[in-house]
């Protein structure tokens, strides 16, 4: 029975390394969570090192800051932040094309925006936000945006010209007489 309760441990350690579950990722960073991760590390070491050892593979891979999907290179800097309030704030106002936007709309106005803790006038120097360039976007746009399969690299009329290929009826006839003999 001991060993069955091990074994069925090192399996759920393993999948979990596997798997990597967002919410196991979110309960990680909490103290409680951390410190759960350090009593069963030390818990397993008394009897199970390879226990202790997969738990401790787990909490690093868990605590790692990972990137999905593409990869991102948003302007994250202060310059640029200031940079666009000066050309976008007047009196700690937002305006586009000189006209007032209000917070509700800044999303819908300045799309290449993103905020880190909600929406909040980009105007405040406590507002935190990224702005991504609209190369970058189009950076990203482009490497997802499907291919047409017509432009792939074989060019059917340099097959069809070349005297080296041969059709596959061709292949079924020899095949076909080789049969016979």
């Amino acid at each position: 029975m001991k060993d069955f309760v091990y074994f069925t441990l090192v399996l759920i350690l393993v999948s979990l390394i596997i798997v990597q579950p967002y919410s196991l990722k979110e309960f990680s960073i909490t103290p409680l969570g951390k410190l759960l991760f350090i009593l069963t590390i030390v818990f397993f070491t008394m009897s199970y090192k390879l226990l202790s050892f997969l738990t401790l593979i787990l909490f690093i891979i868990i605590n790692q800051p990972s990137r999905e999907g593409m990869s991102n290179k948003q302007v994250d800097s202060n310059e640029s932040r200031t940079q666009f309030r000066k050309s976008n704030c007047k009196n700690k106002i937002l305006t586009k094309n000189g006209k007032h936007v209000t917070k509700k709309n800044v999303e819908q106005k300045f799309p290449n925006m993103k905020f880190e803790n909600g929406v909040c006038n980009p105007c405040n120097v406590d507002c935190k936000f990224t702005i991504t360039t609209s190369n970058e976007q189009m950076t990203q746009e482009d490497a997802v945006t499907p291919k047409n399969s017509k432009d792939s690299f074989v060019i059917k009329e340099s097959l069809r010209s070349s005297k080296h290929v041969e059709p596959f009826s061709n292949n079924i006839k020899n095949l076909t007489i080789l049969d016979e003999h």
